[in-house]
């Protein structure tokens, strides 16, 4: 009798829990029981018929998921990700979580252009085509989908960024000639409006309010359609996502007057985007609803911002009186951080230091119409190379273009561990066992390594590689907890440049278990070995662009080549910039880029061969000479050895100048004597500076 009334209480009690449970599952949009809007009959079906299992079913595929990554096996990840998805359709961060998954961390494994675009537009798809489908206007998905339009396509954080806005453009431009949106005329062409709607989900009528609200836009630009996705978000969202989408329009309108006005022509391969000068008026009024709006300090000071470089950009279109216009609105609102005159605006530290980097990154629209660089870029050794040749007979110049193209394709296949038919994985393979036969290159670049090795001490060496798959890089597992000195030490012996023999066109490691690595010195020498074959074939003026390491020849218009150098702290500022002139090359090592994380701390990528430890004290190491294989075979070593070990470093190689900041605060940016010629502070940093000594 008494277990009957308690069985008869526990069921009231669970009862009375009922109500609450079911307004939580309906707030997070968890109540299977509700049929599915827009869904097909199987899934609404299948939904249903599981019940509480399909959890266990989406749990199963996520683990999935997980081992297919690990194992770098993609191909069947699109197909779970839809599941999973639609497993749990009313659950916005599962498919936003996919959908991140395949924009950002599969695509940037793809060493194919064409790979990383499609992975890139996997995820856009499974936003915009399904999640967006379920669940009608929600704010997160909105938000995330033009996120992926602003920063992943709009960006410049991806290797493979140019690419991406020629893709889009591409794909645009089929439906919409020019890319400028006529509502009259699409609605006049039935076969314009289906596949609008149809192959890019694209609505008419919201089109048209975009456009008249902030607009007219290009919608080649990538930046028009986050302003698309972010305006169609904002009417539902709340909280933070209604914040976010606030935040991507007013950003992606300051992308719009920036690049807006694009010149796009895919059969010469001309993807021009230069400032939109008639949408200035439309991005200020932006900012200032959402800071009115909002009240978010953060707002104010990236209204602040825009507002310089919008004055730096009309100056630079020698558009005086609009600039003097928006100086005015400027003044007004920040007073106390503008000066009280136009003239005098113009020539302070920040303001000189700005337009420099306008004058670098944006081209007149009349100069644009003259000659043009031929340029191209592509993917090679696991990151992005362009090449841009400037001079009078277009055609010729993309010959010189696509040379370097080839030779870098063809050292890649020489250099690459990664390939099982490359000399580098010959030589690993026959460790030990036999000399291998190398090419010219191949030898070359085996010598110059143990040159740098010697004049460093060791803190050079390219059979540093059992080290770095040992600390979880190159594909090697990431550690599960710090490993113990005993574990390192047993590593460590298998790295020695000592053992490593080069002579006679062969190459011979002299241990078993050795191996080496060039992913520290090839991208150098390949930027050197294409401005040789630039200026043995005519070039005068050009620029090489191997993943950060570059090298010039002749100077930009007149002027220096302006490099801004990455400040290691904050990866959207610049600490300063050079000025390089002929022949200068230029490379970075920074413990910002690649790192692991075991527990709560993290692990750079540069790994201390003496030691068998990843490096600590330094945050960012930037070098100048006269060769791009010197910057790279000097980068790694000044990190190690820090600023007491730099200046009897740089002695040994004459015409290497370096920049080192510790990774410490304050910042401290330690220049060497050299440099100083060529560095340039950005005011913000200039009393940070101090000499090597």
């Amino acid at each position: 009798m008494l277990l009957i009334l308690v069985a008869c209480f526990c069921f009231w009690q669970s009862s009375r829990q009922g109500d609450g449970l079911l307004r939580l599952r309906a707030a997070y949009k968890l109540d299977a029981g509700q049929p599915l809007e827009n869904a097909p009959p199987m899934l609404v079906f299948t939904t249903v018929a599981l019940g509480g299992f399909s959890g266990l079913l989406a749990d199963m595929l996520w683990l999935r998921v997980s081992f297919l990554q690990d194992e770098d096996r993609y191909f069947e990840l699109v197909q779970l990700s839809d599941w999973i998805s639609k497993l749990e359709p009313r659950c916005p961060e599962v498919w936003a979580f996919h959908a991140w998954n395949m924009s950002y961390n599969i695509s940037v494994m793809m060493g194919d252009m064409d790979d990383r675009w499609r992975w890139v537009m996997s995820g856009v798809s499974l936003l915009r085509d399904d999640g967006l489908r379920f669940n009608p206007g929600d704010g997160k998905l909105c938000g995330e989908l033009a996120w992926i339009y602003q920063f992943k396509i709009g960006g410049n954080t991806d290797g493979a960024h140019k690419i991406y806005k020629k893709k889009l453009a591409d794909e645009i431009g089929l439906v919409l000639k020019d890319g400028r949106f006529d509502y009259d005329a699409v609605m006049g062409d039935p076969s314009t409006a289906r596949r609008l709607r149809g192959e890019l989900k694209l609505q008419p009528a919201i089109m048209r309010e975009v456009d008249l609200k902030y607009g007219p836009l290009d919608w080649r630009v990538p930046e028009a359609h986050a302003v698309y996705w972010a305006y169609i978000g904002r009417q539902k969202a709340k909280g933070q996502d209604r914040t976010d989408c606030e935040r991507i329009i007013y950003q992606s309108m300051a992308g719009n007057f920036l690049r807006g006005r694009l010149v796009f022509k895919p059969s010469v391969n001309i993807y021009l985007s230069t400032p939109n000068v008639d949408l200035l008026p439309s991005a200020m009024k932006t900012y200032e609803s959402a800071i009115e709006r909002l009240q978010d300090p953060g707002m104010k000071v990236a209204y602040r911002y825009f507002l310089n470089e919008a004055i730096a950009v009309l100056v630079r279109l020698r558009q005086t009186d609009k600039a003097k216009e928006t100086f005015k609105v400027l003044r007004d609102r920040y007073p106390k951080e503008t000066g009280a005159d136009f003239e005098l605006h113009l020539k302070t530290a920040d303001y000189v230091d700005l337009l420099g980097r306008i004058y670098t990154e944006f081209e007149d629209p009349a100069e644009a119409a003259g000659e043009k660089p031929a340029s191209e870029n592509w993917v090679v050794m696991g990151t992005q190379m362009s090449v841009s040749v400037a001079g009078n007979d277009r055609n010729r110049l993309m010959e010189y273009v696509r040379e370097c193209k080839a030779v870098s394709k063809k050292l890649e296949e020489l250099f690459s561990v990664f390939r099982a038919d490359s000399e580098v994985t010959f030589i690993n393979q026959s460790a030990g066992w036999s000399p291998v036969n190398i090419s010219q290159q191949t030898e070359e670049v085996l010598l110059h390594s143990l040159r740098y090795s010697e004049l460093s001490g060791g803190t050079f060496d390219i059979t540093v590689a059992p080290l770095v798959r040992f600390w979880g890089f190159n594909r090697g597992p990431v550690p599960e907890k710090l490993p113990d000195s005993a574990e390192v030490e047993k590593v460590r012996k298998l790295v020695g440049y000592s053992n490593l023999s080069v002579s006679n066109g062969s190459a011979f490691l002299m241990m078993s278990d050795m191996s080496i690595d060039l992913g520290g010195i090839a991208k150098g020498y390949a930027v050197d070995v294409c401005y040789k074959r630039l200026v043995d074939l005519g070039g005068s003026s050009f620029m090489v662009d191997l993943g950060g390491n570059l090298r010039c020849a002749g100077d930009a218009g007149g002027r220096p080549w302006r490099v801004g150098i990455r400040n290691p702290f904050d990866k959207a500022d610049i600490i300063g910039t050079l000025a390089l002139t002929n022949g200068m090359a230029t490379g970075t090592s920074g413990n910002y880029e690649k790192y692991i994380m075991i527990g709560n701390e993290r692990f750079t990528h540069i790994i201390n061969p003496r030691t068998g430890y990843p490096v600590k004290g330094m945050a960012g190491v930037t070098i100048v000479s006269t060769n791009a294989v010197d910057t790279e075979g000097m980068s790694k070593p000044l990190f190690i050895v820090g600023v007491q070990g730099a200046s009897s470093l740089l002695a040994k190689v004459p015409g290497c100048e370096a920049i080192l900041i510790p990774d410490k605060q304050p910042v401290e940016i330690f220049v060497s004597p050299g440099m100083r010629a060529i560095f340039q502070p950005d005011p913000a940093f200039s009393d940070k500076v101090k000499p090597i000594e």
